[in-house]
């Protein structure tokens, strides 16, 4: 149903967001905290799961003439395309395992640090810390992405929409309207937004803490006050939804499947460091590639309707 909300979860799941929020089961945590701090940044991300050559940021050429990349069922005639930043990346394994089950073909059209924004000038405030992209280079790739999207006639499109990005304040507004526009940009008959992980510490922090606070990770937990309109977290949360409404997409919201309630009706969510004995980020917003991979079959779903 067109501007539906999806909420990413299962009973087993959900149970294990509970326990690790209110602490009730400690684990190990998978790859050894000691490993990560002492391994080279993005190791562990998910976001770089797929080759550099399938991200414009590396492969340049694809700003020019985006190309996608083929994971799941590369030989079947159902198309289902993932585009988007790092934070769609992340996803990349665990929907091309899901993809590859359903007998569908994922095609990804990604651009590390380049969010999917139409404006009709760049803004600065959504402009990568990079000096090699330039502010009109994302903007050329959003227009152009958007055409190769149509021209495979996918089933489906998923739209990751997450940002390092504040997006708080006058850069809502903003933000709001890029994404509509890039939503808009794109012809077919079924899309998705894949829903903004809730932000947490800044990058390596999480880790960090954890091997600190092993017999007490919910010292490491981010708290999210739902009431507080303000909050970066907060503001990317709303976004989604007012997006998937103003465009008729469906939101994918991710939320479930890393935080939980403090308590039965409160508005304030406890999203923790460490799930089932997974570390759950490698920085302040992506995902490591153990998590999604252990919450991938909520994707089943999504990928039997195409």
């Amino acid at each position: 149903m067109a501007g539906a909300e999806i909420r990413l979860t299962s009973e087993s799941l959900a149970q294990e967001v509970a326990d690790a929020a209110q602490q009730k089961v400690v684990g190990a945590v998978l790859p050894p905290l000691e490993t990560v701090l002492s391994s080279p940044p993005g190791t562990y991300t998910a976001s770089n799961s797929l080759p550099k050559s399938c991200s414009a940021r590396y492969n340049v050429a694809l700003i020019a003439s985006p190309k996608p990349c083929t994971l799941g069922d590369a030989t079947s005639a159902t198309t289902v395309v993932l585009v988007g930043s790092s934070h769609a990346g992340m996803w990349s394994r665990a929907l091309g395992k899901v993809a590859l089950d359903n007998h569908i073909a994922l095609k990804t059209f990604i651009y590390t640090s380049c969010v999917p924004l139409i404006l009709p000038t760049p803004v600065q405030a959504f402009q990568p810390d990079d000096p090699k992209i330039s502010p009109t280079t994302c903007a050329t790739w959003n227009v152009r992405v958007g055409k190769a999207i149509d021209a495979l006639r996918p089933a489906a499109v998923i739209i990751g929409s997450g940002t390092e990005f504040d997006i708080s304040g006058e850069a809502y507004s903003q933000w709001v309207a890029g994404l509509t526009a890039f939503v808009d940009s794109i012809h077919a008959s079924r899309k998705y937004i894949l829903g903004s992980s809730p932000r947490v510490t800044t990058p390596g922090e999480v880790a960090r803490c954890l091997l600190n606070n092993q017999t007490n990770p919910t010292n490491c937990a981010t708290r999210v006050d739902l009431r507080r309109l303000l909050d970066p977290t907060t503001a990317l949360l709303r976004a989604d939804r007012v997006v998937a409404k103003t465009t008729g997409a469906e939101l994918l919201d991710v939320t479930p499947l890393l935080c939980a309630p403090k308590s039965t009706g409160s508005t304030t969510l406890i999203c923790p460091g460490v799930i089932d004995g997974r570390l759950v980020y490698v920085n302040g917003s992506h995902l490591t590639l153990g998590f999604t991979n252990h919450v991938q079959s909520v994707f089943q779903s999504v990928m039997a309707r195409v």
